[in-house]
């Protein structure tokens, strides 16, 4: 239980330590974040394979979540007036 415990605040700190450092200097990042977060968790939960499809679907399924994180990440850099590219 001590592990666990142990193991949620560090998870926290971090958490805590991106969001207060990375993210709110440049708020365009959080799709990026959490697609990240959601393709992995994806892939993560059809390496698991519950059914014969499980993990060629979760490949799929992460890739279209990354697909369209990006596409929110390039619509609200260009809505704020940022080069997504940096030039």
């Amino acid at each position: 239980m001590v592990g666990w415990a142990i193991a949620g605040l560090i998870l926290a700190a971090s958490l805590v330590l991106v969001s207060t450092t990375l993210l709110r200097a440049d708020l365009t990042m959080i799709p990026v974040a959490l697609g990240t977060m959601m393709a992995l968790t994806t892939v993560m939960r059809g390496a698991q394979r519950a059914f014969p499809g499980a993990l060629p679907g979760s490949i799929i399924a992460a890739f279209l979540t990354l697909l369209v994180a990006w596409w929110l990440f390039v619509a609200l850099r260009r809505a704020v007036g940022v080069s997504v590219r940096g030039s």
